[in-house]
This record gives C-alpha cells, structure tokens and sequence, in this order.
C-alpha cells in the first residue's frame, strides 16, 4: 500500500492535539465513500500520530477470534482481509471498502508499527461467519483458544461452553458468572503464558478482556430480560457498558493505546441536546472530555443501501431492498442542509471553534432516510 501524503489529512493533528481517542462516525452503513474517507484518516493517525489500535462495532469476542485466525492464516494479503471482515463483521459491513480497511491493518502487522484490530462490543456471533448464533461464535473461540493449553479438559471447555450458549443468548444461565470466572482463571494463567511465546503482547492483553465482555453481556442480558425485552434499555445499557469496555481497552492494552473508535453516529455522538438514548459516546465524554475527539461524517447527496428497508423486507424483497438507493435530501435533514450551504466540496469543519449558533437543535440523517436531534456544537 502507498503511503497516506501527509497534507491530504494533516489537519487531524492540530484538531486532535494529545487526544488519545478518536471516534470515527458514519450516518449510514453501507456507503462507499464513508469507510474510504475513514481509511484515509486511520492511515494518518496510524503512520503520523502513533494511533495503534483501531476498535470496531460489533464483538470484541467475535473480533480476538478472526485476528487469532489472521497471525494463523498463510494466504494473500486479500485473502486473509477477506476472511477477516467474514468473521469479525455483521452483514451490513460485507463490503469490498470495508475489506479495504482491514486490509490496511493486516499490512501493518509485520511493521514495527501494527495497527491493532479489536472490537468495543459485546455481541457475540453478529459477524457474518456465525450469523447470529451466539454458540457458533463461542465455539470458534474456544477452539482457537484451547490449543494454547492442550493439557486443559476437552470435557471442561464443553460445559463451560453449554453454559455460556445460554447465558449469552440471553436465556437461562445460573451459572454463568462462575464460568466465567474460571475461564477468566484458565485464559489468564496458561493460555496467556503460552500465548505469549508467540503472539504480540495487545493480542495477550486483548485476550484478558474477553471475560470482562462476557460480564458485560450478562449484565446487559439480565437488565434487558429484566425490561421485557425492550429494545430501548437494550441501546441503553448496551453503549453504557461498551464506553466502560473502551475504559477497560485503555487501562489494560500496551502501548500505552491510542485508539480508532469505528460506529455510527447513533453510538459516538455526545447527546449534547439530551434528546436521545444515552450513548457510548456521551458516557466516553463524560469521562475523557479532551482525551476523545469525534469525527462524523454526513452525506447530503449520492447513493446508499437503506438498511431500514432490508430490516422490514421478505423473499424477493429482500433483493430489491440491497439495491443502493438516491438518498433523499431537503430541510427534513437541518444538519445536512447547513453543512452543504458552506461548500459544494468535501470538506473537515473543527466544531471545536464553531460559533454559538451551531449549538441550535437540529436533525441529521440516521440511515438513508431517518432523524436524529443533532447539534454541531
């Protein structure tokens, strides 16, 4: 890969200044532009800022599992990007611009500068590879695992993971907590000891993260279960516990880390009018004011996939509903309509110094076609 040109993003280091996170937004998905821009910006601050590690949406169990495969996997650069983003994406981010982005990061690992990949999620089996079966996941992981230790009981990883299935499908677990306090034991001790031979330290420290991110998946299943389901404390409790994990990523990782955060806006914007669903990146704000700097990107023209519509289609209309679609444009969205109005060009706006009146209420696109109360600054 040919190196970033330094000017093309050097405006990220005088707005960053010594923040050790960055968050980089999409309003939708599943665009070409949107990961290929953050592409750019993840080259600068990896090759010129000393960022080392990029954390994604999704599962931090699912992600340790498709980097153990990685450093495993003797194929192609493409081959192995390829594999990754099967095992470490949800379906919405099957993408070749996607695999772009891993790809970088896995031509980074033989470097005396790696990019390190990693997830600040806690959804078991949303990668595509498992599609969405919590048991497929938790299996892949203990088989990558368990070579490292092969004095441990096949019969012991089998009830541990029996237990967990459950438990982290959010059904019947009693006891669930015990397991994973001695899985927490048994990766910590012999695993990570052997490990450490062959593998590079963040890849030891990630794997200690593991049974943190099992406790937060079961304490989200209990207080979900708990409100009936209800897909509004599952957001809730689901981005307060992911901002601890980021917490947790910047406390235990070498380094010291300086993190790449990847999601949507829903799960990095600040809140800053209190209208929505508290969000990861409120909770990280309320904890790191100036070590987080946030990036998001808006879209006020072009094509997009809908994913509100594949979300509601069935049979053939599923097909139809992947086909991008015009993205809609007009005062609906405030944001979009004010940003447009400063330049026909793409363009980086520091809202750190932006004038009061970018505090006032607006909305800004969610997805293709939906709002979400915004404010600039």
């Amino acid at each position: 890969t040919k190196p970033v040109a330094s000017a093309d993003d050097g405006f990220l280091s005088p707005a960053l200044g010594s923040s050790r996170v960055v968050a980089l937004g999409e309003s939708i998905h599943v665009t070409s532009e949107m990961p290929r821009i953050r592409l750019q910006m993840v080259r600068y601050l990896h090759e010129e800022m000393g960022f080392n590690v990029i954390a994604f949406e999704g599962s931090l169990l699912d992600a340790w599992t498709a980097m153990e495969h990685s450093y495993r996997h003797t194929g192609s650069l493409e081959e192995r990007a390829a594999t990754m983003k099967r095992e470490m994406f949800f379906g919405l981010w099957q993408t070749a611009p996607m695999q772009e982005v891993l790809a970088y990061a896995l031509s980074t690992q033989p470097t005396a500068q790696p990019l390190y990949v990693t997830s600040f999620d806690l959804q078991p089996g949303t990668a595509r590879a498992y599609g969405g079966a919590t048991a497929d996941s938790v299996r892949a992981f203990f088989a990558a695992v368990a070579p490292y230790d092969p004095g441990m009981s096949p019969v012991q990883i089998k009830a541990w993971k029996e237990e967990l299935d459950a438990a982290l499908d959010c059904a019947k677990g009693a006891k669930a907590s015990q397991v994973v306090d001695e899985i927490e034991t048994w990766l910590n001790g012999p695993v990570a000891a052997s490990m450490m031979r062959t593998r590079p330290a963040v890849h030891v420290a990630a794997l200690r993260l593991i049974p943190v991110m099992l406790r937060h998946r079961l304490q989200l299943c209990q207080e979900w279960t708990a409100d009936q389901r209800s897909m509004i404390t599952y957001q809730r409790v689901r981005d307060a516990l992911n901002a601890q994990l980021v917490l947790n990523e910047l406390k235990m990782l070498p380094g010291p880390p300086k993190l790449i955060l990847w999601a949507h806006h829903s799960h990095l914007h600040y809140n800053s009018l209190g209208k929505t669903i508290p969000s990861m990146g409120q909770h990280l704000n309320d904890v790191l004011h100036d070590d987080i700097y946030s990036i998001g990107l808006f879209a006020e023209n072009g094509y997009a996939i809908d994913t509100a519509t594949i979300d509601q289609a069935h049979g053939f209309g599923f097909l139809l509903a992947l086909a991008p679609k015009p993205i809609p444009h007009g005062p609906r969205w405030s944001v979009e309509e004010q940003l447009s109005q400063l330049s026909p060009h793409d363009f980086f706006l520091n809202l750190r110094h932006a004038s009061k009146s970018w505090a006032a209420a607006g909305t800004s696109r969610l997805e293709n076609n939906g709002r979400m109360p915004t404010a600039l600054s």
